[in-house]
């Protein structure tokens, strides 16, 4: 599929997921009264909705050629905006946290939370350029709201239809997830992240805020400290990391052979 198609089912996606929020209450008071954790699921599309629209957004922004040209606070501010309902102080009332989905959402919980933690999966996508991951996670998620919507408040849907659903899109997109995942474990080099080293000043910390991964202040407070490090110190550091790396690949090896 080439990317002008991409591009449209994108943005056909986003104009959807855009507007739930403002859409009727009414299905959902109905299903409620059928099922006490059925009033908890149009606060859940509506913030599950709102984060995938703000990592769009995001995403137009990292997509685009050249370094993020960003002032380090907004760049904190965006990195903390999407991590803040799972850090430690919000992580009890998070939708991603499968005790309190439950809780909140009843039989339905369990599925929903695994969805919005694979929705998650769009941030990293979002700074890799990954359009067509962010993509068939949108549809996933609009797949899994038609599914209760189209009840038009009448019964609430089985939730076989909701495990059905992710198992599928599981299915579907397996060789894409498995061949990234491959990628990122078996090879030496990752050109998004080695980009990122070689084309940065180090001296400042705002090339952390390009993998797209939590930064906190252990984060920034090693960033600062390899600053103000030698360059000899550097080598050697990266010398003995290497060293472990490779000894890391024999040991493996040595063991996959012990175990055949």
């Amino acid at each position: 599929m080439n990317d002008a198609d991409l591009q449209e089912r994108m943005q056909l996606a986003i104009e959807r997921i855009s507007e739930i929020k403002e859409e009727d209450q009414t299905i959902w008071d109905t299903l409620a009264k059928m099922d006490a954790g059925a009033k908890n699921l149009k606060t859940y599309f509506d913030s599950v909705a709102e984060f995938i629209v703000y990592v769009y957004d995001l995403y137009e922004i990292v997509s685009q050629p050249g370094k993020i040209d960003l002032p380090l606070s907004k760049l904190q501010e965006i990195n903390h905006n999407l991590y803040v309902d799972i850090l430690p102080e919000h992580y009890g009332a998070s939708f991603a946290n499968p005790d309190y989905a439950v809780e909140k959402l009843g039989e339905y919980g369990k599925y929903l939370c695994m969805l919005y933690a694979e929705i998650r999966a769009m941030i990293a996508y979002a700074y890799e350029d990954e359009m067509q991951a962010m993509i068939s996670l949108m549809e996933l998620f609009l797949e899994v709201y038609g599914i209760f919507t189209a009840s038009e408040g009448e019964k609430l849907p089985d939730e076989k239809e909701i495990k059905e659903a992710i198992y599928y899109y599981m299915y579907d997109y397996a060789d894409v997830l498995v061949a990234r995942r491959i990628r990122e474990t078996v090879t030496c080099v990752n050109p998004f992240a080695y980009d990122i080293i070689m084309q940065s000043d180090l001296m400042t910390p705002d090339y952390l805020y390009a993998y797209g991964e939590y930064i906190g202040e252990n984060e920034l407070r090693m960033a600062q400290y390899l600053a103000k490090l030698p360059e000899e110190k550097i080598e050697s550091l990266a010398r003995m990391c290497r060293a472990l790396s490779r000894a890391l690949r024999r040991c493996g090896s040595i063991l996959a052979r012990r175990s055949l």
